[in-house]
């Protein structure tokens, strides 16, 4: 199941998890790869184009844009002013016990993850999916595709929630795979399996970003040597241009055998034409949402930024304003619901006002640079949440992740996890050279 092991984790002496949180992929490279392009490019489009390309009317001018230079400023600067707090490398002692909690905190996710997976997937069944749906889903029939969505993947509360632990658990078999000196190979790849199947049937493609990127961040944290030259510019540069033409391949895969099939009889075009203008839409839609959500909403307004709460009791009902209401009904009369992501840059100030707007966005990023300094400080609770969370920074020209219901089961397994972990003493930081014997090194060579 996990492949060859060395042995029992309790029999293995003390090892060092070193590694290295470079500049690459910090909160602030994370911005500087894709909401600071996005917005910038979005800007240069001209008013036109939004209802030749996506259906929609142009929303996104003054003064929605300035707004979003203003939140994407402020967000830069917190970040740029933070990094100073994060440590170049870390080294530290993972003892036989952490190691243990470790492996058990990866088991424990494993099996809710996976059972989540396969209840889903027999709710499916019982709502009828047979074998004809999933060929005519694969043959891109427009109507299969509205079948598997609407009414036999619908998400159970409760049940279907816990798929969401993806990005914690690769994460974690990640750091389990570098403690124990392998790695559960079959488990993370029933686990991408099931992401990418989920992906596509379920047209969910932040399922499969998210988990992705937990697990790059994590690997490339823990390759130190190997990653040393991202925190050069130029590297770092070459890295975000090959994401960028990655996530154009990962489109114009996806696009082939859905929304292609259904234009491609009134395309005038190709399908790379197509798969680039549906890629850069889902961020420009995005801000030109933002601002129509803006333009419309009346804050405060909650549930325009934290959606999870309606999933409250009562709660709900009560937070329910005239503004949500407004932007759907906006939405649907003068742009184009089929882009319905309003961005992470706009959608707070949509909900608390440029002011409340700014802060919020500026506090979430302040959040996410702490968790990378304790992140950079060795802490295994800190490199999971990290990574886990990293995704939110990356996609907040399209969403505020942070507020949706899909982080709140990798918000509860992240606190329990750290909760779990420090029950124990904390880990001893490792000596560069030890005074006696091997001390076995994990992420970099050996040192005597």
């Amino acid at each position: 199941m996990t492949g060859r092991r060395r042995g029992p984790v309790e029999n293995v002496p003390d090892v060092a998890l070193v590694g290295s949180v470079r500049r690459a992929w910090t909160p602030l490279g994370l911005l500087l790869a894709i909401p600071a392009p996005a917005l910038f490019a979005t800007m240069l489009i001209p008013a036109d184009t939004f209802a030749t390309l996506w259906g929609q009317a142009h929303f996104f001018r003054a003064p929605y844009d300035g707004y979003a230079i203003l939140n994407l400023t402020l967000v830069l600067f917190v970040a740029f002013v933070l990094q100073g707090l994060l440590r170049r490398t870390f080294a530290v002692s993972v003892s036989p016990d952490l190691a243990r909690r470790i492996s058990r905190a990866t088991t424990v996710l494993a099996v809710l993850t996976f059972a989540a997976y396969a209840a889903w997937i027999l709710i499916a069944l019982i709502r009828g999916l047979t074998l004809d749906v999933v060929i005519a889903m694969l043959q891109g029939q427009p109507a299969a595709m509205y079948v598997f969505k609407q009414d036999l993947l619908v998400p159970v509360s409760g049940v279907t929630t816990w798929t969401q632990l993806g990005p914690v658990l690769l994460s974690l078999l990640i750091i389990e795979g570098k403690v124990r000196g392998s790695y559960r190979r079959r488990v993370i790849l029933a686990l991408l399996v099931l992401v990418v199947l989920r992906s596509y049937f379920n047209s969910e493609r932040l399922a499969l970003v998210e988990v992705v990127v937990a697990g790059l961040i994590t690997l490339a944290t823990l390759a130190p040597t190997r990653t040393a030259n991202f925190d050069r510019v130029s590297v770092a540069a070459g890295a975000y241009a090959t994401g960028w033409a990655g996530l154009a391949v990962f489109f114009g895969a996806w696009e082939a055998s859905r929304s292609w099939a259904y234009h491609a009889s009134s395309y005038q075009g190709t399908l790379v034409d197509f798969s680039l203008q549906r890629m850069f839409g889902y961020y420009a839609t995005a801000f030109n949402n933002g601002a129509l959500m803006t333009s419309v909403s009346a804050p405060p307004d909650l549930l325009a930024v934290f959606p999870v709460l309606g999933l409250v009791p009562q709660l709900g009902e009560r937070l329910q304003s005239s503004s949500s209401i407004s932007y759907l009904e906006a939405l649907t009369q003068q742009s184009n619901p089929e882009f319905n992501n309003p961005s992470g840059l706009l959608v707070a100030d949509a909900a608390f006002g440029p002011i409340g707007g700014a802060a919020l966005v500026s506090l979430t990023v302040l959040g996410v640079m702490l968790i990378t300094v304790l992140a950079s400080s060795g802490s295994v609770a800190g490199l999971v949440a990290y990574s886990s969370t990293a995704v939110g920074v990356l996609e907040l020209a399209r969403i505020y992740y942070f507020g949706d219901s899909r982080f709140l089961p990798v918000v509860i397994a992240l606190v329990v996890l750290a909760l779990y972990l420090r029950r124990e003493k904390p880990a001893k930081r490792a000596r560069p050279t030890p005074r006696t014997g091997r001390l076995p090194v994990l992420g970099g060579a050996s040192r005597t």
